[in-house]
């Protein structure tokens, strides 16, 4: 799966095998030279420049992981990881990846974690992060403030323990069809919610299933309902 090249003392180009002139559609035996493949495969002048100075200072001098956003023969774009390492000669060996799926999966997560820290911050919102045995491993100040309960107290608890008992089916209906469906996740469900001391909040409960290490964890947000009683399982009967 991976390309790999050899290239002299001045970068020029020694050995490549199949796989790196694949990945773009264009090998560097073709230019000679990594600079002359660079100016190949980099969309715009400034952004080749910035690979170029980047190349030279990281890759070839300093002997360092980089990868760049380059472009394919058929003009997509993708992102390759260079991982160099100097030979006793004096070469330098060079291994070429496609990184472009695992880039976007951690650029979705930072966006997920962004968007999380976002939420958790929310004074209006209450969110509790739960793992998969469905024990809270944190909350926000917002659920606190809504339910009466320290941190501390709602880490020692399950999250179906102050959901009121009516309402405990069709929230784990509403949770088992949203992990398969992405678009009831986009749904809320309204349900009631015990209070510390006594009473029930009404509210509407979305979830985000997130995976981790050690996970998966599920983020609950509860948003409180200013409508009447909630309606509970009936809601998945509409």
């Amino acid at each position: 799966p991976y390309g790999l090249v050899i290239l002299g003392r001045n970068e020029k180009f020694l050995y490549g095998n199949a796989r790196h002139a694949e990945l773009l559609g264009v090998g560097l035996g073709e230019v000679d030279t990594v600079e002359a493949w660079l100016r190949k495969v980099c969309p715009g002048e400034q952004h080749c420049r910035e690979v170029i100075s980047s190349w030279r200072t990281h890759v070839w001098q300093k002997q360092l992981v980089r990868s760049y956003a380059l472009r394919t023969v058929e003009g997509s774009m993708v992102d390759i990881e260079f991982r160099p390492k100097l030979m006793g000669d004096g070469r330098l060996l060079v291994t070429m990846a496609d990184v472009t799926e695992r880039r976007r999966s951690e650029e979705a997560w930072l966006l997920s974690e962004v968007k999380f820290k976002t939420l958790f911050g929310s004074k209006g919102i209450g969110m509790a992060l739960v793992d998969r045995t469905g024990r809270i491993c944190t909350v926000n100040s917002a659920l606190e403030q809504m339910l009466g309960y320290s941190v501390a107290e709602l880490r020692a608890m399950a999250f179906d323990d102050f959901v009121v008992a009516g309402d405990r089916p069709g929230k784990r209906e509403y949770e088992a069809l949203a992990r398969q469906d992405p678009q009831l996740a986009a749904e809320e469900f309204r349900l009631g919610l015990l209070k510390k001391g006594g009473g029930a909040v009404a509210a509407s409960l979305g979830i985000a299933v997130m995976d981790e290490q050690g996970g998966p964890f599920t983020a609950y947000l509860v948003r409180p309902d200013k409508g009447s009683a909630a309606p509970g399982a009936s809601a998945l009967q509409q």
